[in-house]
């Protein structure tokens, strides 16, 4: 496998960074239908990705891969998706429902389970049994929080699992499922346990 490299860029406003976004996020898109047959992504939560999402409906939304897209998390918040702190909810609104996107396309941990530990296994399955990912999106809190994983938070130790539950979240809400590094990762897919 060849090393990855680095690209950083700087922008020089929240918004030329969600218009380079939105036409990388097109290529990315485009290219994969075309040499695979479909576009796997995870999307990121928080406020991070807002610009990008409203460009992706209002640009992107006529895009004939929209019907090739399988949509994933990169995190998401253990509330219930129609509550207003919930990623995938945020996403639905922002992109999701508006470019006609096939619900059975939409693959989000259920957040409806009494049980995180349960929903991040089931998660994690789900992850695994998609393949590989084409695109993941990851949002950066102001304390430098990435996907749910908080500085010094005990989920930086875990890895073993695709998904886990941080139960201890120092923002609200407090139980969230980040997708943690798959490099290192049960058989199952399972989450912690």
């Amino acid at each position: 496998m060849a090393a990855a490299t680095a690209d950083l860029r700087v922008f020089d406003d929240p918004e030329a960074l969600a218009d380079a976004l939105a036409t990388a996020f097109d290529a990315a898109a485009e290219q994969s239908v075309a040499e695979r047959g479909g576009f796997s992504v995870a999307l990121a939560g928080g406020r991070t990705p807002g610009g990008l999402y409203h460009l992706l409906a209002t640009r992107f939304g006529d895009r004939a891969w929209w019907a090739e897209t399988r949509v994933y998390w990169s995190d998401e918040r253990y509330v219930p998706p129609d509550h207003p702190d919930s990623n995938v909810g945020a996403a639905r609104t922002a992109v999701l429902d508006s470019v006609g996107l096939p619900p059975a396309h939409v693959l989000a941990p259920d957040t409806t389970l009494v049980d995180p530990e349960e929903a991040a296994r089931q998660y994690g399955r789900a992850l695994r049994d998609a393949g590989g990912l084409d695109l993941v999106l990851l949002g950066l809190g102001e304390d430098a929080h990435v996907a749910s994983l908080f500085p010094g938070g005990t989920a930086l130790d875990e890895g073993h699992h695709r998904v886990v539950v941080v139960s201890d979240s120092p923002k609200p809400p407090a139980v969230r499922l980040p997708e943690r590094d798959q490099r290192h990762r049960e058989p199952d897919g399972g989450g912690l346990g």
